[in-house]
């Protein structure tokens, strides 16, 4: 039998071989990889993403707190029950700034992968009051989110005197934040009679309700479209007071 012909053949199913080799070791040198990613915090930090990707859905709960809702109590009641349950309760911080820009949202959601992976615990939870976020959009599995809700008019109306009551002048604000300014009326029914702005909805303006907490950080989800719904919870607050 002559080789002579089955030479340039045996050459091209090397190589080709050779390349299915290479390939084998390109996947498995990119699988045990760690992608090393610029931290936020200053300096390159170690960020092992299949770590996070593996544990972030089953193992991390994420608490984006709907203000004026019970959230403090809920909060206090995640971190008496994390050591008894085997779990750790992370508070972010930054709490004032609920909407977040699309980079701003990428540093929250490198923030919680950082701490996943930081954590001694297996399973993980965090709170902050902030809209939600899809964390997909920057290659991470979802959370599990939780939250409350409340009655709009009672929410509406504990925040009016919560403003009053708390006025934090000490607290931490980040740049940028301007504080509102000092309340006209001390009584949500004379706010409502004068039709103060701290206390009327008008479409097309943005305003802290609780659809963006499960909606997202979208303009649609944070600006008034519909005043006819927003002012229907206005007469309900009349009637209620």
């Amino acid at each position: 039998m002559a080789w002579g012909p089955l030479l340039p053949r045996l050459r091209g199913v090397g190589a080709l071989a050779l390349l299915l080799v290479l390939a084998v070791l390109l996947m498995a040198y990119t699988a045990h990889q760690q992608v090393r990613q610029p931290s936020r915090r200053g300096g390159d930090q170690v960020f092992d993403a299949r770590h996070v990707a593996e544990h972030q859905t089953r193992h991390v709960l994420f608490f984006n707190r709907v203000p004026k809702c019970g959230s403090e109590m809920l909060v206090l009641l995640l971190q008496w029950l994390q050591a008894r349950n085997g779990f750790r309760h992370m508070r972010l911080k930054n709490t004032v700034k609920r909407y977040l820009t699309f980079d701003q949202q990428a540093a929250l959601v490198e923030e919680i992968g950082e701490r996943v992976q930081e954590s001694t615990e297996p399973r993980v939870s965090f709170d902050r009051h902030v809209y939600f976020t899809n964390f997909t959009s920057y290659g991470f599995k979802m959370p599990i989110y939780l939250n409350l809700v409340r009655d709009p008019v009672e929410k509406m109306a504990s925040r009016f005197y919560y403003a009053r009551a708390t006025p934090r002048p000490g607290a931490a604000t980040p740049p940028g934040y301007t504080s509102p300014a000092p309340p006209h009326y001390t009584s949500l029914e004379e706010c409502l009679r004068y039709q103060d702005p701290e206390c009327t909805f008008l479409t097309g303006h943005h305003y802290d309700l609780t659809i963006p907490y499960f909606c997202g950080h979208e303009d649609f989800c944070r600006y008034i479209f519909y005043t006819c719904i927003l002012q229907g919870i206005a007469g309900r607050v009349r009637r209620k007071t």
